[in-house]
């Protein structure tokens, strides 16, 4: 019979599992709290810079249209993009750092640390995968825009993997006195709180994606038939992205609210016990 420490030196049934344990040591020091903060400062550096780069492109595609056309209203539309981008990104930078202060406030407790590892492990995986597929298809078609969509789900899901490698960062602890309905709050909030924490990336790169976007989908409107409708579209997503903030701020109070309900609930029990021990 095998030994775990026998597998764990040479070829055995759990030779592969062993592997990828490694392998979730090492991207643990390589993703770690000082290079998500410095990827984080040049993202969102780079998204709020952004936002010229959506407002000046929406002016002048309504500039194009209006003249292509020969329409007042797409003028006026994108105009009205081109400034209310500056509202919402005022409206995004408030609620930007908000995440971090609820998750502090609201710590988690979870039995083990297997269910962290697991999903750390699917977000790396799905993460190259989603790049790669990005990258075939860009050159299969060809165009920018699958390569674009690869980057960005590349870079959501190994953030992703960062917080639940590193569950520290969240306010998660792995402690061995849980129940079973304090784990299942504990899988809840870990999720909540981990997209909480990624929020300042997702507001910097959807801004930057939604520009680009833009800026490829500005040079198609100098074709014979050009296209107004996809230049429209991510105009729109700069604004769901720049309103990502407060959208991500409400939902995490209206699900913690929902959650402390359930936590006082499931202590009625244990507050009944320590009564009538007294």
């Amino acid at each position: 019979m095998t030994t775990k420490n026998e597998q764990k030196q040479g070829f055995g049934p759990l030779f592969f599992s062993n592997l990828l344990e490694n392998f979730i040591g090492i991207m643990g020091k390589l993703l770690s709290a000082k290079l998500f903060n410095f990827l984080k400062k040049w993202i969102l550096l780079v998204g709020q810079w952004a936002f010229y780069g959506a407002s000046g492109i929406a002016l002048l595609s309504g500039i194009i249209g209006a003249i292509r056309l020969k329409s007042a209203n797409i003028f006026f539309t994108s105009l009205a993009f081109a400034i209310g981008f500056f509202v919402v990104q005022y409206v995004g930078n408030k609620f930007l750092n908000a995440g971090d202060i609820l998750i502090e406030k609201n710590p988690t407790r979870m039995s083990s640390a297997a269910f962290l590892d697991s999903f750390a492990l699917l977000s790396i995986i799905s993460g190259a995968g989603i790049l790669l597929y990005g990258i075939y298809f860009a050159i299969r078609i060809p165009s920018f825009e699958p390569l674009l969509f690869g980057l960005v789900g590349f870079v959501l899901l190994w953030f992703l993997a960062f917080v639940l490698i590193n569950p520290d960062e969240i306010s998660v602890k792995v402690v061995k006195d849980t129940t079973a309905g304090q784990e299942a709050i504990g899988i809840i909030t870990l999720f909540i709180k981990s997209i909480m924490k990624i929020v300042p990336i997702i507001f910097g790169v959807g801004i930057i994606y939604g520009t680009v976007s833009m800026l490829i989908h500005m040079f198609g409107l100098f074709k014979t038939i050009p296209n107004f409708f996809n230049i429209f579209i991510d105009m729109k997503n700069v604004v769901s992205a720049g309103l990502i903030p407060l959208v991500a701020y409400l939902g995490f109070i209206l699900a913690f609210l929902f959650i402390d309900i359930t936590r006082a609930i499931l202590s009625i029990p244990e507050k009944l016990d320590k009564l009538i021990k007294k």
